[in-house]
């Protein structure tokens, strides 16, 4: 017998991974049980059963044993999740905000000021995101560009834009000579 017939995998049906010495499941399947019916070795889906021994309700028809999709009823009998479209005509696309696709401005938009591009991350498009660690040298005029980004971010964010005169914007100044 060869040392690779001996290792022993998951408990759960088609899982390839080796298990862990102290259970009979693997990393991944540690903390999730197993269906009930005896013998079964399908995954809980709810109340304590897979998916095919009751853990999940099934359609409303009578003598139908398909899987609800969208409310009572499986996809033969009517069972759908309902998808806004687009409310611009002739285009069907799904709809994000206010009703209409990306294509027909219904995503958000970067919030650096004067850009129209559509965020990626943190409400900003990929040229204006601020990195998540400043440069290596703090005397650089690029560690001083990230310091200005992330400030301005932060100041666009917060909505103090309309409270601040422009005087009081002195300090920002007073620390981007720090770096400089």
């Amino acid at each position: 017998m060869s040392a690779s017939s001996s290792v022993l995998h998951c408990v759960f049906k088609g899982c390839p991974n080796v298990r862990l010495s102290f259970t009979d499941k693997c990393a991944f399947h540690k903390s999730r049980s197993k269906c009930c019916v005896q013998d079964c070795p399908n995954m809980v889906y709810a109340r304590n059963r897979c998916v095919r021994h009751g853990g999940k309700k099934t359609c409303q028809v009578q003598g139908c044993g398909g899987n609800v999709r969208g409310g009572d009823w499986c996809t033969k009998h009517g069972g759908h999740i309902v998808k806004r479209y687009c409310t611009t005509e002739g285009c069907t696309k799904q709809a994000h905000a206010q009703q209409k696709c990306v294509s027909h401005g219904g995503g958000r938009y970067c919030r650096a000021p004067g850009c129209s591009q559509h965020i990626r991350v943190g409400g900003f498009c990929n040229q204006h995101q601020p990195s998540k660690s400043p440069p290596s040298s703090p005397t650089s005029t690029s560690t001083c560009v990230w310091w200005e980004s992330v400030l301005h971010a932060l100041y666009v964010s917060s909505g103090a834009e309309d409270l601040v005169d422009d005087d009081d914007l002195t300090w920002v100044d007073d620390f981007t000579a720090m770096f400089v």
